[in-house]
This record gives C-alpha cells, sequence and structure tokens, in this order.
C-alpha cells in the first residue's frame, strides 16, 4: 500500500524489535513524517536477565530473530535516516524510548 500523506506522529513501538533491516524502515519513517513532526519508538537493550529468555522464546522456539540496540547505533540509525535532532531517553528495564524529529522546512 503506498501512502501519499505525511504525518505529524510516526509511530514505532515493538517493531525495531524484529527488524533485520532496520536502516530501510528508519528512512521509510523519516519519508513518512511531516515537516517538523517526529518518530517515536522504543528499541530494546541486551538485559542479562530478560535477553537469554527473549532469545530461546523468539529465536529458538518461535525462529523469529530479535535485535538489540545501543545508544550509538540509534544515533548512526536515525540520524542516518535523516532525522535532524534525536531525544533517547536512557534504557529502562526494556530499553529505549526515542523521539527523533524532522527539520521544520523540508
Amino acid at each position: 500500500m503506498s501512502l501519499e500523506q505525511r504525518f505529524d506522529v510516526v509511530l514505532a513501538v515493538g517493531l525495531f524489535d524484529y527488524l533485520p533491516n532496520a536502516d530501510e524502515f528508519a528512512r521509510r519513517m523519516f519519508e513518512l513524517c511531516a515537516p517538523g513532526g517526529s518518530m517515536v519508538g522504543s528499541f530494546p537493550t541486551w538485559s542479562p536477565i530478560k535477553g537469554p529468555v527473549r532469545k530461546v522464546r523468539y529465536e529458538w522456539i518461535g525462529d523469529c530473530p530479535i535485535f538489540n540496540y545501543s545508544r550509538p547505533r540509534l544515533e548512526a540509525l536515525l540520524s542516518g535516516a535523516g532525522f535532524g535532532r534525536v531525544e533517547i531517553l536512557a534504557p529502562g528495564r526494556s530499553g529505549f524510548l526515542v523521539r527523533a524529529r524532522r527539520a521544520e522546512h523540508a
């Protein structure tokens, strides 16, 4: 499905956990953001407690690869997609909450 419209907010919660091609999706989300708009997303981090459980549950049993992120990886991913301002909240128990903004003039 082709989307012609741009949006003030594009949400990506629980999506990047499972994307082997995160760069492609981040670029598409940038394209879908209106000038001055934002992408808000969640990005998991490796956890010594939760990580092994997720690996067994999703990768070994469910045959679904999972991906974890670091602050430098998020900065590179979203700035590489075109976002000008990237706000990364420190990881909680599950990961990062991110708001990436598209410049007003695009």
